[in-house]
């Protein structure tokens, strides 16, 4: 059986490689295609299975201060008038939840605070408080540094949906400086200082 016939001549040859050449890049073009939508296929496969057995979930921790939901980095102001030389305790409400899917491991929470209104461990016993029961209860660890004091809380695993919430206590007192008397500026005007 033979498949083709045999080429007779020079014209014959061009002929044919006229019409391979018409047909060759067509089917290159159509072989490129259907590689590509072939790879988008299996590839969109590949992720609606992943999603769907759960391989795609991520642990979402997410901290809230004082019921809030807060970002990243989180400055907190405090404003009240009080008695001169008197001194106050406030407790900072701080929650960590797990809003994900799988299991948190690994979360230290750091608190950076002025080193004046900060309690140290020596005079305080933090008490501990959770959503949901916890086997292993954290422990208050706390770092001086210049003028900062810095407070962290490694925290145990937490499921999907459960929490950890604690509070840091803030010294407050009436920081408010007065001073009577006059200064002179370089342009020797006197000036009032209050």
């Amino acid at each position: 059986m033979k498949i083709s016939r045999p080429i007779r001549s020079n014209s014959e040859l061009a002929r044919r490689a006229e019409r391979w050449a018409f047909w060759a890049l067509p089917l290159m073009v159509v072989g490129i295609v259907v590689g590509i939508l072939t790879t988008i296929w299996a590839v969109h496969r590949a992720d609606r299975l992943a999603v769907a057995s759960g391989q795609m979930d991520k642990p979402q921790p997410q901290l809230f201060i004082g019921g809030a939901q807060a970002g990243e980095d989180v400055k907190v102001y405090f404003g009240a008038p009080f008695d001169e030389k008197t001194l106050t305790v406030i407790q900072l409400p701080i929650l960590i939840r797990n809003e994900g899917q799988k299991t948190t491991k690994g979360v230290e929470l750091i608190v950076r605070e002025p080193q004046l209104v900060a309690i140290e461990n020596d005079f305080l016993k933090a008490e501990v408080e959770t959503i949901l029961p916890i086997s292993v209860t954290t422990q208050r660890h706390f770092t001086k540094s210049a003028r900062y004091v810095y407070v962290s809380l490694s925290l145990p695993d937490m499921h999907p949906g459960q929490g950890f919430m604690f509070s840091e206590p803030i010294k407050a007192f009436n920081s408010e400086i007065e001073t009577h008397g006059t200064a002179v500026s370089k342009d020797a005007y006197p000036s009032l200082i209050r």
